[in-house]
């Protein structure tokens, strides 16, 4: 079975073909110090690297393509994206999602349960490498998206309804963190997790409290997995 990445690479190289400019070109325009960056894109196989925040976000317009097909697959090749749109995409790519997008990522309906995602938002975070989550006031998890599922070794459906200290390598901290959250409505840092195979991660989150009107506030979370940064900065301080 074709994964996410596999399925957004080849997305991104019928991208770059059918553009007019030069691969050279496109890097330049993308941000990159190192042309051949690009080609590590589009490799099929060993090698294969994805592209991340501000690049990531470039992408569409450079190749003149709609970035909401270009992450999800979904919708034509091309086609603008409202500002708003674009927006969210933009925060829910680079993990910089902040208040009112929280609010504009929450259902308006009650309908379908607790912690689940604003239909027309909900593909991009179901498609995100950036791991996403959604969690009630007292750190039980309600919805997750398949990159942090994957990243920690479970299926989703397992990790719904148990509680985020069943996934920290040092559980006493949920309490301390649904604190503050709690009285700040909002909290940022890095946490220690383990997958199901006893694997350490580091995680640079970003959750926000969302209060929809109709229903009780949650929490919705954002991270990406910095372990390897973590770990090349302690190698370069040995």
């Amino acid at each position: 079975m074709m994964t996410l990445e596999q399925a957004f690479r080849d997305r991104l190289k019928q991208a770059v073909e059918a553009c007019p400019l030069e691969k050279r070109e496109i890097a330049k325009r993308v941000g990159l110090s190192r042309p051949g960056t690009l080609s590590t894109w589009l490799v099929d196989g060993p090698g294969f690297a994805i592209p991340r925040g501000q690049q990531l976000l470039r992408l569409p317009g450079v190749l003149g393509v709609s970035g909401h097909w270009l992450l999800t697959g979904e919708g034509p090749m091309r086609g603008g994206e409202d500002g708003l749109r674009l927006q969210v995409i933009r925060q829910i790519v680079d993990g910089t999602i902040d208040d009112d997008t929280a609010h504009r990522l929450a259902k308006g309906s009650g309908d379908h349960g607790t912690g689940e995602l604003e239909p027309r938002y909900r593909d991009l975070a179901e498609h995100s490498f950036g791991l996403i989550c959604t969690h009630d006031l007292d750190g039980v998890l309600e919805w997750v998206n398949p990159a942090i599922a994957t990243l920690l070794g479970h299926e989703p459906s397992h990790m719904i309804g148990r509680s985020l200290a069943d996934f920290l390598a040092a559980p006493e901290a949920v309490g301390p963190y649904l604190e503050i959250i709690r009285e700040n409505r909002a909290d940022k840092g890095w946490i220690e997790v383990l997958t199901r195979g006893g694997e350490s991660r580091f995680l640079q989150f970003h959750n926000v409290i969302v209060e929809p009107a109709d229903r009780r506030p949650y929490v919705l979370g954002h991270a990406q997995d910095v372990t390897a940064l973590l770990r090349a900065e302690g190698e370069g301080g040995r």
